[in-house]
């Protein structure tokens, strides 16, 4: 008996201990998050409060001042833009459904009843062979789009797939139930609220919510419905699809997740290919341009987008310069406008010169400067112009020595050297901003990065889009080939010769 008793009196000391350790880990993680807390406070707190806090803390009026100057100076510091896709959402969205088994009928669907016998079935592809025959019920289907968003395994889940395109194929159905659990998942009901009107109880507004460290879901499967199904999409529906799927590229998990980011990007080249018409195309750019810069209108998160995006394709490369130039221009009219228009390269380099956020003062983001001069480099592309004039005059030498007149360096036409013309007004204002950047220094580092981007997109405009290489400077200062006045005193001197030459022979002769 008293062995017992000692023995409960041992377990009740480790219980106690148990609960004491539970108690300080505890105590520690709330210390933990509420430094966490305290520190995103303060990267959000400005100069001013700053200094406040500096004023109370500190009596050096030199140094307070000092760190003040240094925080208003923007490029000081370290800005880590990002834009987390995922929200806290309900745990109940991300529970699995369960198999509808009241839509199964007496035929051989009644055999999927059985947990077991049913992922056999869905592995051996039987059921992806019978949906060839007929169309699956729409409660399988929907069952089947919302197990894609799970974490399964390889073999059952590309069954699943195959099964839709099958099933797909005799009867269309739409992805919209598809897209709301994984909105629902992502906790993103924001971005198509039309899908969630009918829900009896909405969840709070997404930026009232926590974002979330890890991914909820499982979107590789998903992404690999929608590649094999994107051309028998309706369009609205391919519309819907690519704001979310862009939108989750620009997330920070995707870096660490290279299968998913791949899937990702082949996905949305996939549906932005889809359509055939070219109309349909600006349409489709228009649409999902105006909702991702409505949603992302940061120039750096814009630039990191273009960046993931491939340019494998016509669509896709012709969004990413829409996009781009809308952006730098801050202006919708662009993703619909004509790119080949020769205005439009007059219009950045009045845009560049009047607008104040290219006045470098020292309160300037130049992480963001630069992002928009990464953007336009892109956007440029090989110039805004249809090249019509391009003829056998214009294409390059195979001789790598140019033994033409420096002529064939001048433009054949009017059209010709307007653009060249236009390139190199916008050259050097790009130049003019960038000779104003000073970023002798190490400290300077953001300044140093912007130099670099409007290096680059200057080496773009004179070596890359100009049709022409720039007209080399005589002694006179006039282009070369447009001034004679060498070019006649040589004729003149050779002339002078042969006359010279004439004579001397015809006084041997004598």
């Amino acid at each position: 008996m008293a062995s017992l008793v000692a023995s409960h009196n041992k377990d009740a000391k480790s219980i106690q201990k148990i609960q004491e350790y539970e108690e300080e880990y505890r105590q520690e993680m709330d210390l933990t998050a509420r430094q966490e807390h305290e520190l995103r406070q303060a990267s959000d707190m400005n100069a001013e409060e700053f200094a406040a806090h500096l004023q109370v803390d500190d009596g050096d009026d030199e140094t307070r001042e000092r760190v003040v100057r240094a925080i208003e100076r923007n490029d000081v510091l370290e800005k880590n833009v990002q834009y987390p896709f995922f929200r806290h959402a309900d745990s109940r969205t991300h529970l699995s459904k369960p198999f509808p088994n009241m839509a199964l009928s007496k035929d051989w669907t009644s055999s999927l009843q059985d947990p077991k016998a049913r992922e056999e079935l869905f592995k051996s592809r039987f059921v992806a062979d019978m949906a060839r025959v007929s169309a699956l019920p729409d409660e399988i289907v929907q069952w089947m789009m919302s197990e894609l968003l799970q974490d399964l395994e390889g073999s059952l889940a590309s069954a699943y797939v195959s099964t839709l395109e099958h099933s797909f194929s005799n009867n269309s159905f739409s992805t919209d139930h598809l897209r709301r659990q994984f909105l629902l998942r992502a906790g993103r009901e924001d971005l198509e609220p039309d899908l969630f009107s009918n829900m009896s109880s909405k969840p709070p507004p997404a930026h009232q919510r926590p974002y979330v460290g890890a991914m909820p879901l499982r979107l590789d499967w998903a992404c690999m419905l929608l590649t094999r199904l994107a051309t028998r999409l309706h369009t609205a529906e391919r519309r819907s699809w690519l704001t979310p799927l862009m939108l989750l590229l620009v997330d920070p998990q995707l870096e660490e997740k290279l299968e998913t980011r791949l899937g990702l990007q082949s996905c949305i080249v996939n549906l932005l290919e889809a359509d055939a018409v070219s109309a349909v195309q600006i349409t489709t750019v228009e649409h999902v341009g105006q909702r991702i810069r409505a949603h992302i209108p940061n120039p750096i998160l814009i630039q990191h987008l273009i960046g993931s995006l491939p340019s494998n394709t016509a669509a896709s490369h012709s969004f990413k310069r829409r996009l781009g130039l809308a952006s730098f221009l801050k202006s919708n009219m662009y993703l619909k406008d004509n790119l080949d228009d020769l205005a439009t390269m007059k219009t950045l380099t009045l845009f560049l010169h009047e607008n104040r956020a290219f006045k470098i003062r020292d309160n300037t983001d130049f992480q963001k400067l630069a992002a928009r001069f990464d953007t336009l480099n892109v956007a440029i592309g090989a110039g805004f112009s249809r090249f019509e004039f391009r003829s056998e005059a214009t294409t390059k030498n195979d001789s790598p020595v140019n033994t033409d007149s420096t002529t064939s360096r001048l433009p054949v036409s009017e059209e010709e050297g307007n653009l060249n013309s236009a390139m190199d007004g916008l050259v050097a204002e790009l130049r003019s901003i960038a000779f104003n950047i000073r970023d002798t220094g190490a400290t300077h580092m953001r300044r140093t990065e912007c130099k670099t981007a409007i290096e680059k997109l200057s080496y773009r405009l004179e070596f890359a889009a100009r049709t022409r290489p720039k007209p080399k400077k005589g002694i006179f200062g006039a282009a070369e080939g447009t001034s004679d006045v060498i070019r006649s005193f040589v004729a003149r001197r050779e002339q002078d010769m042969v006359v010279g030459n004439g004579i001397d022979s015809s006084s041997d002769v004598v």
